[in-house]
């Protein structure tokens, strides 16, 4: 919500509502999450009451009532999770770039064209939708094609799995040849760079933390320099990417040559298996309460899977260690055919809601997502919630609810 929205929320309030219910605490179906909380709206209006609903899963009849088939839910005996410890992997975890405007950062899809020069392309950036950066119109770029990366967003990811890159946006980042960022002064003497320098200069805002430069604002606290170079095919395996923020958590390996951006966090670890480890752990349903308690907000996961989950580090002699890789690995196959039924037929339509919706329906069932459950309530048993993974508590419900 905006400023000007908040301001009319609060006349309305203050002339028309006689009560306010806040369900912002409770955190059980029908209530997890924007979509599926019912908004009741009483009016002072000809001394009677207008009870009012917004909610496309809640029904109420009549009166107001919530219908018998939503039940009543007992939060007085959830099974209370434990203060938290901090887990090995404490202090390990990356977020990605700042890769904001839009308009002077991403490309249009469709609208890169090879130039006659070889290892040059025209392209066109993409319009940016909030303000203020909406009504600046998109700017044709003519620049070096290694300088264009695809980036891994939050709403790419699903379960054990990363879509191809023609699904993935791409990234306009001004490269050496040595893949490493280029300092501002070389990089703002390519004329189509330094005319998206001048157009962000004239609209940043104004605060002190705001950096001066384009430049700058993409490498916000280094956290684009530090994923460069790219990660090459053979080393990619390492990386564990997990959601910033969401109703779910979830978690997949990096994908080759890509850089991620702030809706990302990044895990380096040793070796493939290690991270097949993590990413097992980090998508297991019987953790899904306990990932969502120790937000750090209704949203956002951050770091808090590390400073409050005593994730142990990958020990290639424990063998529900090594079996959780080896079902980690099995999960991206099942990821990877589920996304041909998903993906296929014009995937390029399916919405990454409804995307990573199908996924964890496709894969929650299966027998290799039990089986890595079972492993984790034996790793972590004072952290999985009572009823973890039970039919009230499905993937889908919790993402129809605010993804």
């Amino acid at each position: 919500l905006r400023g000007k929205t908040w301001e009319l929320l609060r006349e309305k309030r203050n002339t028309h509502w006689h009560m306010t219910v806040d369900f912002g605490e409770l955190r059980e179906p029908p209530f997890h999450g924007a979509k599926s909380c019912a908004i009741i709206e009483t009016y002072r209006k000809n001394q009677t009451t207008k009870v009012q609903t917004v909610s496309s899963n809640v029904k109420v009849d009549r009166a107001g009532r919530p219908e018998a088939e939503i039940k009543k839910l007992d939060f007085a005996n959830k099974k209370p999770l434990p203060p938290g410890c901090p887990s090995d992997y404490h202090g390990q975890a990356r977020m990605g770039a700042s890769l904001l405007p839009h308009v002077l950062v991403f490309v249009e899809h469709g609208s890169e064209q090879v130039a006659t020069k070889k290892g040059i392309t025209k392209l066109r950036t993409k319009r940016s939708k909030r303000l203020p950066w909406r009504d600046v119109e998109a700017l044709e770029f003519t620049v070096p094609t290694h300088w264009l990366l695809p980036v891994l967003q939050g709403r790419d990811l699903c379960p054990f799995y990363f879509p191809t890159r023609e699904y993935l946006d791409t990234a306009i980042i001004p490269l050496n040849d040595c893949g490493g960022l280029l300092d501002s002064t070389e990089a703002y003497e390519y004329g189509c760079y330094n005319t998206a320098n001048n157009v962000y200069q004239e609209h940043r805002g104004s605060g002190k933390g705001t950096p001066e430069t384009l430049l700058g604002q993409i490498n916000y606290l280094l956290k684009l320099s530090r994923q460069l170079p790219v990660v090459a095919a053979d080393d990619a395996g390492r990386f564990v990417c997990y959601k910033q923020a969401g109703s779910v958590m979830g978690a997949a390996r990096q994908v080759a040559g890509t850089v991620i951006n702030d809706t990302l966090y990044r895990v380096e670890t040793s070796s493939e298996r290690e991270a097949l480890y993590l990413v097992s752990i980090l998508n297991a349903p019987a953790l899904r309460d306990a990932y969502l308690e120790y937000r750090t907000s209704d949203r956002h996961f951050h770091t808090r899977p590390w400073e409050k989950i005593p994730i142990a580090r990958f020990d290639p002699e424990k063998q529900n260690h090594v079996r959780l890789a080896e079902l980690g690995r099995e999960a991206e196959i099942l990821a990877l055919q589920a996304s041909h039924v998903i993906m296929g037929g014009g995937g390029q339509n399916v919405g990454p809601r409804k995307r990573e919706q199908d996924m964890w329906r496709k894969l929650e069932p299966t027998d290799v997502f039990k089986e890595i459950d079972e492993i984790v309530c034996e790793l972590l048993p004072e952290y999985v919630a009572e009823g973890a993974g039970s039919e009230d508590r499905r993937t889908e419900e919790m993402l129809e609810g605010g993804g």
